[in-house]
């Protein structure tokens, strides 16, 4: 039987040991996503959780994912909510 994301939210919830547990999970979740997906992946050349972006320069701006586009080299900074 298929996920379901609701699926996926509720093992995240149960998982969890509180907020910022779920939202680190979301957050690989939806990194995951960015690069399998195949819109995205087409569109992006790299995708980096916030802390794991070599670039970084603060712990928390409130950014969680940068992504690099493939054809631009430009850069998105994404912030997710559970």
């Amino acid at each position: 039987m298929p996920t379901t994301i609701q699926d996926l939210l509720a093992e995240f919830t149960e998982a969890a040991r509180n907020n910022r547990d779920k939202g680190d999970l979301f957050e690989r979740l939806f990194a995951n996503y960015l690069v399998t997906d195949p819109q995205y992946a087409e569109l992006f050349e790299a995708v980096w959780l916030w802390s794991e972006w070599p670039d970084r320069w603060s712990a928390d701006v409130g950014i969680d994912i940068v992504s690099r586009e493939r054809a631009t080299g430009d850069y998105w900074a994404i912030q997710c909510k559970f």
